[in-house]
C-alpha cells in the first residue's frame, strides 16, 4: 500500500481543527501511527539540535526505517550519515 493510498483509504482530514492544513509530517504520523516520531517530535526537529547526539540519531534512524516500512516511502538519508 502506498502512502497516498493509505491517506485516501483512511479518509484522513487534511486540515487541523483550526482549519489550517496539516504538514506532511503530521499526515505521515497519522498514517503510520506515529512511526516518524521520536519522543513526540518529528525526526527533522532533531536534525540540528541532535546531530551530535548518537542516541537521538539512532532513534531517528529507527523512526525513518519504521516510517519507510509502514508508509512505503523512502527514508530520509540525513540520519544515516
Amino acid at each position: 500500500m502506498t502512502f497516498l493510498g493509505s491517506l485516501f483509504r483512511r479518509r484522513l482530514s487534511h486540515k487541523k481543527g483550526d482549519g489550517s492544513p496539516k504538514t506532511s509530517g503530521e499526515l505521515i504520523a497519522e498514517v503510520t501511527d506515529g512511526a516518524n516520531l521520536v519522543d513526540g517530535k518529528q525526526t527533522w526537529e532533531y536534525a540540528n539540535e541532535g546531530k551530535h547526539d548518537i542516541h537521538y540519531m539512532k532513534q531517528c534512524c529507527d523512526a525513518e526505517l519504521d516510517t519507510m516500512r509502514k508508509a512505503n516511502v523512502v527514508a530520509a538519508p540525513y540520519y544515516f550519515e
